[in-house]
């Protein structure tokens, strides 16, 4: 009761400062006559999906004013839970987590802003926004009013709004519309289970209580009648719209079943230029003519629009998420959130499998949009000029020319950083939430009490989350991936003696981030190592957090590449001068023929690289650099390049191109 009362007090906190705040404005922004209104006046949002998390804050307004110029009128960007609390308690709200610099800098290009609170995103964002220490007990009920998920998703909803109510449209800012939840049609069911409804519910009665009645709330699900009866609220206490829309009048009418009359502004809050690409897929590339006449279909009914996305960006760090049904059911998602977007990874023009120039072909439907009254100028701003890139050091090759090897005893202590190894006192393997491990890596290891012969017919007990390598007496047996069945049985090359080690590595390539595959997606392993259909006899297991911060890779000893003896896993470093021109440039790091692993500009996580594809080159931008110095560490898991070399260039690759 108490915590209610808390709640209770800094809602009218908020309040007070809402409606004090609103006597100094007359803008508005409502729904009236089953229009968008801002101001008294219809009009259209024509969006484009661009999230701060995964753009350089330096870029931001360059980014913004790119979409300007395409047309458009608003941005429409997710808050990440887990980004601004990665830790329980802890909030991040600075640098580029900054989510009030980038909304003053959305105003100050001259968007307005439909932004997404959550508590869930999907987004091809690990674990779809939500933090990974809800999973610290074991699997929890998601996205309902159970506990402790309820708790913990209303405290950050009131952490959030602390930080972004002030910059509502009404009281001079930018946000005219927040969005409650995320496709939950496609999760749960509001018309069959109670505390899904009560969930959906609370959250539509906290931001009316925070917002009051300043801009609308809404809900998006899947463009049909059924997912909107699963995901939203039918009636007046929420706008419910569509994504989707392949058929622009089959949206149309169930928002109008959902909406009651003149509360049925069409809105299409997600449509695809383009679309998501995995691990081992071909690179997503539509159709430039098709995509720009299927928005003028959505415009010329009066419905506004989102482009999904406008600018993708990366998911830098360890954020990108997967798709599956779990267990072997599983699709990472490539590092890269180009999206085939009409605004590329690196800033420039995307292009469609038509070979036209998307940006070219959607401005020219959205100038036929634009109304002056409404959208601020006569005409949208021209581009900006750039971006601009480089072939770093004339694409000539890079040396690695120093190394560490990942798994000694003196990396593994300080990788492990303030993780400290835990014994789990005679139980098998479990998963590592319960121990803070949270991203990156763990380290199982056991002492066998019964030798094993060459010739051992090993697996796990389930599937590895996500990719095992497993090691007898430091010599690597084989690699087990939950989504390579093929990999399931791997022979042994060796055997051990009684207490010698068997060890486990095991890498989060990031959870997943929609549907019912989110309910279990704990990492780690979550049963023994068998060798010939009976587990391993230990004297007991150690699991170690390798979360492979940037202070802990900086207290890695290296020595010279060239000395003999190294072995994979392994770190590879090199430090890069360039010239003053070259590093106000952005550039790629082109990883063809290494195998599969990580790489760190200046202490920044670029993301993952993989030989699987399609992805070979990771985007740097210039603000990376450090003075005239730039230095790069690698991570190799399989197998790096036998001259231990890479290269920049000036464009991004994915495979088939050049």
């Amino acid at each position: 009761e108490s915590e209610i009362m808390k709640l209770a007090l800094s809602l009218c906190i908020i309040l007070g400062a809402t409606y004090a705040a609103a006597q100094k404005f007359t803008k508005s922004f409502k729904i009236e006559n089953n229009r968008f209104m801002k101001d008294g006046k219809p009009v259209l949002i024509k969006a484009g999906a661009m999230h701060y998390s995964r753009v350089p804050r330096e870029y931001w307004t360059d980014r913004l004013l790119r979409m300007r110029a395409m047309g458009l009128n608003a941005v429409q960007t997710y808050v990440p839970w887990n980004f601004h609390e990665e830790k329980r308690g802890e909030y991040n709200f600075e640098g580029l987590w900054d989510i009030g610099q980038f909304l003053e800098e959305a105003q100050n290009a001259g968007m307005m802003v439909v932004l997404r609170i959550g508590p869930y995103m999907c987004g091809e964002w690990e674990f779809g926004g939500l933090p990974a220490w809800l999973l610290e007990n074991g699997t929890i009920p998601l996205r309902t009013a159970e506990e402790p998920y309820f708790s913990a998703a209303m405290s950050w909803m009131l952490e959030l709004s602390e930080n972004v109510v002030e910059f509502l449209y009404p009281l001079g800012g930018p946000i005219v519309m927040i969005q409650i939840e995320n496709e939950f049609g496609s999760y749960g069911d509001v018309t069959k289970n109670p505390k899904e409804k009560v969930y959906i519910e609370s959250l539509v009665k906290f931001w009316r209580s925070a917002v009051d009645d300043s801009v609308p709330l809404f809900t998006t699900d899947g463009g049909n009648l059924a997912s909107m009866m699963r995901g939203s609220l039918n009636g007046s206490s929420v706008l419910t719209v569509g994504d989707g829309c392949g058929d622009p009048r089959q949206c149309w009418e169930a928002q109008a079943q959902m909406n009651p009359p003149g509360m049925q502004a069409r809105f299409v809050s997600e449509f695809y230029p383009g679309w998501l690409t995995h691990w081992g897929e071909k690179m997503a590339n539509t159709s430039s003519k098709d995509t720009a006449k299927h928005a003028e279909m959505i415009l010329s009914t009066n419905g506004s629009i989102t482009l999904y996305m406008a600018h993708g960006g990366t998911s830098w760090g360890f954020w990108s998420g997967a798709n599956g049904n779990g267990n072997a059911s599983y699709q990472a998602d490539i590092t890269s959130y180009d999206y085939d977007a009409p605004i590329s990874e690196g800033g420039n023009h995307g292009y469609g499998c038509d070979g036209l120039d998307k940006f070219e072909a959607l401005t020219e439907v959205f100038y036929k949009y634009w109304d002056p009254e409404v959208d601020g100028s006569d005409l949208p701003p021209d581009e900006p000029a750039g971006p601009f890139f480089t072939a770093l050091l004339k694409g000539d090759r890079v040396y690695l020319e120093q190394e560490s090897p990942m798994l000694s005893s003196d990396s593994i202590t300080t990788l492990a950083y303030n993780h400290a190894p835990v014994n789990t006192q005679g139980k098998q393997p479990e998963p590592v939430e319960k121990y803070g491990c949270y991203y990156g890596f763990s380290w199982y290891t056991c002492d066998v009490a019964v030798g094993l012969g060459p010739g051992a017919n090993l697996s796990l007990a389930d599937v590895p989350r996500d990719r095992a390598h497993i090691f007898f007496g430091g010599e690597l047996q084989g690699i087990i991936y939950r989504a390579d069945l093929s990999s399931y049985y791997i022979t042994a090359k060796n055997g051990v003696n009684e207490h010698d080690r068997v060890a486990l590595l095991v890498e989060n390539m990031g959870r997943i981030n929609f549907a019912h595959g989110m309910d279990d997606t704990r990492k780690g392993l979550l049963g023994p190592l068998y060798a010939d259909d009976a587990p391993i006899s230990c004297f007991g297991w150690n699991t170690t957090c390798l979360p492979l911060t940037s202070n802990s890779i900086d207290n890695l000893k290296f020595h010279p590449t060239d000395q003999p003896g190294s072995s994979l896993p392994a770190f590879f470093k090199t430090d890069i001068k360039a010239g003053a021109n070259e590093k106000h440039k952005d550039t790629f790091l082109d990883m063809t023929g290494w195998g599969k692993g990580y790489v760190w500009v200046n202490g920044i996580l670029l993301g993952r690289y993989w030989a699987d594809g399609p992805q070979r080159t990771l985007y740097v931008p210039a603000p990376l650099w450090d003075g005239n110095t730039l230095e790069l560490v690698v991570l190799e898991l399989d197998s790096s390049r036998a001259d231990r070399t890479v290269r920049f260039v000036n464009h991004n690759i994915f495979s088939g191109e050049v």
